[in-house]
């Protein structure tokens, strides 16, 4: 192992971010274990004496993005170089998973039961889950509309219109199409990239919730 290799990227890394280490050690602490032994920790890491496990490197990284506001570009960046410093791997499988356990505590923090947080993750695409992430990291709010409590009147209603066997001249005159299941999502005028990535999002729920 490198460890002045690693003590010069995590110094270098929390320099930048201005983040001093007492801070940074009571923000991995925090309420479990003592701040001053995480110091400890943090200043033979960045004199060289020793390299953090694979599980510490995951959460200096994850901390010091966390307190600069990093987006998850950078977030993900940070933590590469870190555990590339430290002579560790993480693969695409690990990031992901990372990824998902944000994403899983953002939206349990959101108000959501696990089973509906599980449905969620199930279905939705990496861009949404790096989006979801991101505003969490930023303490952004994060809201919900439950197609669950729409009323079924309005939902055959909107069947009735959207449905694929429609041949309106609202549906004909659309711009755009997206395909949910039985239904279709009609849209006038442009769309940007992000609208068009969410409203394919909301397409694959209402496909979901028109086939159980």
């Amino acid at each position: 192992m490198n460890e002045m290799q690693f003590s010069s990227a995590l110094r270098t890394a929390r320099e930048v971010r201005k983040i001093s280490r007492p801070r940074l050690a009571i923000e991995i602490a925090g309420k479990k274990i003592s701040a001053k032994g995480v110091e400890g920790q943090l200043s033979r890491f960045e004199g060289g004496h020793r390299v953090p496990s694979e599980k510490r490197v995951v959460e200096i990284a994850d901390t010091l993005s966390r307190l600069a506001n990093d987006s998850v570009t950078e977030k993900d960046r940070l933590l590469s170089q870190l555990m590339k410093a430290a002579n560790k791997e993480v693969s695409d499988a690990d990031q992901l998973e990372f990824l998902e356990n944000k994403c899983n505590s953002a939206l349990l923090d959101a108000g959501l039961k696990k089973h509906e947080v599980q449905t969620i993750l199930d279905h939705v695409s990496v861009a949404t889950k790096q989006r979801i992430a991101e505003s969490a990291m930023k303490g952004e709010k994060i809201e919900f509309i439950d197609l669950r409590d729409l009323s079924v009147e309005l939902q055959k209603t909107a069947t009735k219109y959207a449905g694929t066997g429609s041949s309106s001249k609202r549906g004909e005159s659309a711009d755009h199409t997206i395909r949910a299941g039985r239904a279709k999502i009609l849209v006038s005028g442009e769309l940007t990239p992000i609208q068009d990535k969410l409203l394919r999002d909301v397409a694959k729920m209402i496909k979901n919730i028109l086939a159980t």
